[in-house]
């Protein structure tokens, strides 16, 4: 990694995450910003990149930077509407860690190695569809100290980073442009309304 690998992370905000016992959204972003420092104390020049897939992603986003304690750097990559823009942004990660599904998708499309913090069974199917490594789906409460290693092995060793697709990169591309253009139509309703 020429100056430090990039990681992507994307959160969603936990208002927007129904039914969470009071209190499970600071432990999350505690056990990620865990897994972040020790990325960060493994892999010198380490670039924490958080990646708004929502335009209120913002304030978790900043809260986990915080809780990072300057050990790394970090970055914010706003919301846009724009699927390639998105797609973009996470074709520069060496690694993404995702929350939001569309940052999963995103990744697998691009073939970035990506983690996900299963809050919904809409992230388990996915990852499930397209034969994702178990070890790195982890719970809604973000990263076990043990996946947090498997996390770091899975950045160390090149040969662990991809996966053969299970799905034709194609479909994949479309299931990303359909989600968003299925939230546009919402948002625009929404306007009008």
């Amino acid at each position: 990694f020429p100056g430090g690998p990039l990681i992507g992370v994307a959160l969603r905000d936990p208002d927007a995450c129904d039914g969470e016992a009071p209190g499970h959204a600071a432990r999350r972003e505690a056990q990620v910003a865990s897994a972040l420092r020790l990325l960060a104390a493994r892999f010198a020049g380490l670039h924490v990149r958080f990646l708004c897939f929502g335009a209120d992603d913002i304030a978790v986003s900043q809260r986990v930077a915080g809780l990072l304690e300057g050990r790394c750097r970090t970055s914010l990559q706003p919301y846009s509407p724009r699927p390639a823009e998105m797609l973009a942004a996470v074709s520069r990660c060496d690694l993404v860690l995702a929350m939001r599904l569309h940052a999963a998708i995103f990744s697998y499309a691009v073939r970035v190695p990506f983690a996900v913090i299963d809050y919904h069974a809409k992230c388990r199917d996915f990852c499930r569809d397209v034969g994702s490594d178990p070890e790195l789906i982890f719970a809604s409460s973000g990263p076990s100290p043990e996946q947090q290693e498997h996390l770091a092995g899975v950045l160390a060793d090149p040969a662990r980073r991809y996966l053969p697709p299970a799905l034709p990169l194609a479909s994949a591309r479309r299931l990303a442009d359909d989600s968003f253009a299925l939230v546009d139509r919402h948002l625009s309703h929404a306007r009008v309304h």
